[in-house]
């Protein structure tokens, strides 16, 4: 392989944390994480000595987005539907694996509480691959964060964002024990 002077790769590796804004309608909401579903597509794996490949059933509902995340957004009291086309890579991380977004929040706050962009961050260093964008571009990663959970995804489109209805809200018993 030849090494060329300026090469995307090599600016993506250097750059500071930056954040984007993803406007959304939950922006600045608190959310608890619900549901993760990821659609692998068909086959799931094959085994070329064996000849075979695994893959699920079809689905009577056929699927339009590779990554689908529901929260509740405890500011609304509604069920929030986030759909990813493209997925090229996501993870699901607690409070540990975001120091250094937050450290990089408070020098240059990002541009909301919850839903954002980001890229320059430890995880775009390690898979550089998966952040570059078209050109010498670097791709933005697409963050929704909770007090608990944060999902980070990169895809090759626009999320979709939808309010899907009321939560169902109770009182929780208390645990006597």
């Amino acid at each position: 392989m030849i090494e060329q002077p300026n090469a995307p790769l090599a600016d993506l590796a250097l750059d500071p944390v930056e954040f984007a804004p993803w406007p959304t309608l939950v922006e600045n909401d608190d959310l608890l994480l619900g549901r993760l579903t990821f659609d692998f597509g068909s086959p799931l794996a094959t085994l070329v000595r064996e000849g075979l490949s695994y893959a699920l059933p079809p689905s009577p509902q056929p699927q339009s987005r590779d990554l689908e995340a529901s929260f509740v957004s405890t500011s609304k009291g509604t069920i929030i539907r986030f759909g990813f086309s493209d997925v090229i890579a996501f993870r699901v991380l607690d409070e540990n694996g975001l120091i250094q977004l937050w450290e990089a929040s408070d020098v240059t706050p990002r541009p909301a509480q919850t839903t954002f962009r980001a890229t320059g961050h430890a995880w775009s260093r390690e898979s550089m691959i998966a952040f570059l964008g078209e050109g010498s571009k670097a791709r933005f990663s697409y963050f929704v964060a909770t007090d608990e959970w944060c999902l980070e995804v990169i895809c090759n489109a626009e999320p979709e964002v939808i309010e899907v209805g009321p939560a169902v809200i109770a009182r929780a018993e208390a645990n006597g024990s």
